[in-house]
């Protein structure tokens, strides 16, 4: 998968879809390293007229508010998804994909 190739050694960057090209139906998701940085990273592609989501809502707020869920949480405060349904063609793939990476790559540069 072409977003899977280009985001996969970043550091930090946790791929959360593992599906094979054609099982995922409508996005690709991912967690970036730092949940401060989740809204400018997305809104610096969005900028750069890419689709980006950063929608996942822990389960427990649906049926068990009480239930402690770190780990959903943590999704929810670092996830990126980008479309990869027909709406978008493999040139779209291509440019956000690379976009991204270089994207993440000058945010890690500039933490070291």
């Amino acid at each position: 998968h072409v977003y899977h190739k280009a985001l996969f050694n970043l550091p930090g960057v946790q791929i959360l879809t593992q599906l094979n090209y054609g099982e995922n139906c409508w996005r690709f998701s991912f967690c970036i390293p730092d949940a401060e940085g989740l809204v400018s990273f997305s809104e610096t592609l969005r900028k750069k007229g890419f689709h980006v989501s950063n929608l996942y809502w822990p389960p427990n707020r649906f049926f068990k508010p009480e239930d402690s869920c770190p780990n959903a949480y943590f999704i929810a405060n670092r996830i990126v998804n980008f479309w990869v349904d027909d709406s978008v063609d493999m040139t779209y793939v291509n440019s956000c994909a690379e976009a991204a990476r270089i994207e993440l790559s000058r945010k890690i540069d500039r933490e070291n």
